[in-house]
């Protein structure tokens, strides 16, 4: 049972791991100024519709800025832009600056401004791919439904073997028993 147990925490943590933020994604943005670094993180990986992290990591000779606000401005056709404004460490590790953003189908243009010493200006685009059917988003879901359901049939399959085999004979006759014993 309690091996069940293990491989059921295993396969719920493999597919909660797609929803969870908390790795930095992908690299999309590098950029130093003197000895100052700013790199920039998109996830999911290619980003799609709907809500996208953006994490910058900020450095200074080499040892990491938490506290340097950076502003985002979110550019796009047609729409009107939109500011955000990261002041502190929201990563997961107390370093990166996080921001979630709720962004539509299209190409982006991401212009982030280090409000530091040194000022420091990153501008790139992002495209976002469509988002994904729901039935494609929720079939991790579904589906980690089957391999629970197997270790259950299994799991009753071996206890009935074990019933079987090792189960006292109490219910024989007195001549059944005779003919055991012969």
């Amino acid at each position: 049972m309690r091996c069940a147990l293990h491989i059921l925490a295993l396969v719920a943590a493999a597919f909660t791991q797609s929803t969870l933020l908390a790795d930095g994604g992908a690299v999309v943005v590098r950029m130093s100024v003197g000895e100052s670094t700013l790199v920039g993180f998109v996830q999911p990986v290619p980003p799609v519709a709907g809500e996208i992290q953006l994490s910058f990591l900020l450095t200074h000779a080499g040892s990491a800025d938490a506290t340097t606000p950076i502003t985002l401005t979110l550019l796009r056709a047609g729409v009107a832009a939109r500011s955000v404004r990261i002041d502190g460490a929201r990563g997961s590790d107390g370093l990166a600056r996080s921001t979630v953003v709720s962004l539509d189908e299209g190409e982006w243009i991401v212009d982030a401004v280090v409000l530091g010493d040194p000022a420091m200006r990153a501008r790139y685009a992002l495209d976002v791919g469509p988002a994904p059917a729901h039935w494609l988003r929720m079939a991790p879901w579904m589906l980690v439904w089957v391999p629970i359901a197997g270790l259950i049939v299994a799991r009753e399959r071996l206890v009935a073997g074990r019933r079987g085999r090792g189960a006292p004979r109490a219910n024989l006759s007195s001549a059944d028993a005779a003919r055991e014993r012969s």
